[in-house]
């Protein structure tokens, strides 16, 4: 419990530096209205069929900028001022943090589910492959899960890329 004479140490005070705040929120935009682009790209060769109108990527892209939104400011943000506190922020620290916050989402919610009494098959990559057996998953399961979230962790790679090259183009300096 605090007392009023009790003393706050000098560096448990957060000062908020305009300026750091500011180039903070350019980067963190720069790295998010790129994902959608990035996800055309890798998912695009994949879901050719899917992307026959301009509304659906209208509003693919609109999804993808919310989504990763949510993601760079709830996990992406913390994970920076983690690093940068510890003066361990680096292009190899960010990139991998980036990969695995990029991935970490459809990690938790994509793992392959065991469907009792019944199996599951699905075309992939032009053949048709088991998915689940009446054991749980089959390995073209979590080939397809690894897949997919190999996806979204490229997605998290290049917006930590871009993130780390425009702030340190623009922001504080390397400690």
């Amino acid at each position: 419990m605090l007392s009023m004479n009790s003393r706050v140490r000098p560096e448990a005070v957060i000062e908020l530096d305009p300026m750091k705040t500011r180039q903070l929120a350019l980067t963190v935009l720069a790295a998010v209205l790129l994902q959608p682009l990035v996800g055309l790209v890798i998912f695009f060769p994949f879901w050719r069929e899917a992307f026959s109108s301009i509304d659906i990527i209208v509003f693919y892209s609109i999804a993808v900028l919310i989504v990763s939104s949510l993601v760079v400011l709830l996990l992406g943000v913390p994970c920076f001022d983690a690093l940068n506190a510890t003066g361990r922020l680096s292009l190899i620290s960010l990139s991998c943090c980036g990969i695995f916050i990029g991935a970490l989402p459809y990690l938790l919610v994509g793992y392959p589910q065991k469907f009792d009494r019944y199996g599951t098959a699905a075309h992939s990559h032009g053949y048709l492959l088991k998915f689940s057996e009446n054991v749980g998953p089959a390995t073209a399961a979590w080939l397809a899960y690894a897949e997919t979230a190999l996806g979204f962790g490229l997605h998290g790679l290049v917006g930590s890329l871009v993130f780390y090259f425009s702030w340190r183009r623009y922001g504080v300096p390397a400690r």
